[in-house]
């Protein structure tokens, strides 16, 4: 089974369609750290961490919203899943894993609150180590979209171990004469890309390798 791994979004929508909450994986959440967190776990101050706090006191009586709606980055937007054909969104919602400092693990149709919670906020590392990474262990290709602060969630020796083949996706403009890699503008790119291989129904490591998006962005498979 192919899986690719992506981070969440810092913007979400803020309200809520869903009667309850709907989690593929029943990991126990980090209610008590997203509680406590300060100004600089969450990179934000004053309304927006007041704000933020008041969602973190209702965090088990929602509103909830499918996880591919609640998520509005700029990835997601790019990705289109409510522009996809039906056989599209069934490969994004068969393939695709988001990643999430709160729930852990995800589904794009899982139903979840809104909630500010990054990664990087102290405890989180220590609560998430090596768990998420076992929710992988029906997958045979491991397709690697993630920032770096979300990688650390996954142990990839684990899975190089386990015989898990792992592409790691680097985007590169060409026009550029040295090749920089892309960091302005990358979430838009992941988000074409993933749509691209999406509508395509790839299956093989070789099928996601020859997707491309065009003469403009070179990528590198590692």
């Amino acid at each position: 089974m192919i899986v690719f791994l992506l981070p969440p979004s810092e913007g979400k929508a803020l309200w809520g369609l869903c009667s309850t909450e709907v989690c593929s994986f029943s990991f126990e959440k980090p209610t008590n750290i997203a509680q406590s967190v300060t100004e600089k776990d969450i990179k934000c101050t004053w309304v927006r961490y007041q704000q933020a706090m008041e969602l973190h006191q209702s965090l088990d009586s929602g509103p909830y919203m499918k996880a591919i709606d609640r998520y509005t980055g700029v990835m997601y937007k790019a990705i289109g899943y409510h522009q996809m054909s039906s056989n599209a969104q069934q490969y994004f919602d068969e393939h695709v894993l988001i990643l999430s400092g709160y729930y852990g693990a995800l589904k794009p149709y899982d139903c979840i609150v809104n909630y500010k919670l990054p990664i990087t906020a102290k405890w989180l590392y220590a609560f998430w180590s090596k768990r998420v990474t076992r929710v992988l262990e029906d997958a045979t290709l491991v397709v690697d979209l993630l920032p770096w602060a979300y990688k650390k969630m996954i142990d990839f020796w684990m899975l190089r171990a386990a015989w898990k083949e792992v592409l790691q996706v680097d985007f590169f403009a060409k026009k550029w004469t040295e090749r920089k890699k892309l960091t302005h503008g990358v979430k838009k790119v992941k988000g074409q890309w993933l749509q691209k291989v999406s509508s395509l129904w790839c299956t093989t490591s070789e099928a996601i390798q020859q997707v491309s998006l065009s003469s403009d962005i070179l990528l590198r498979f590692w």
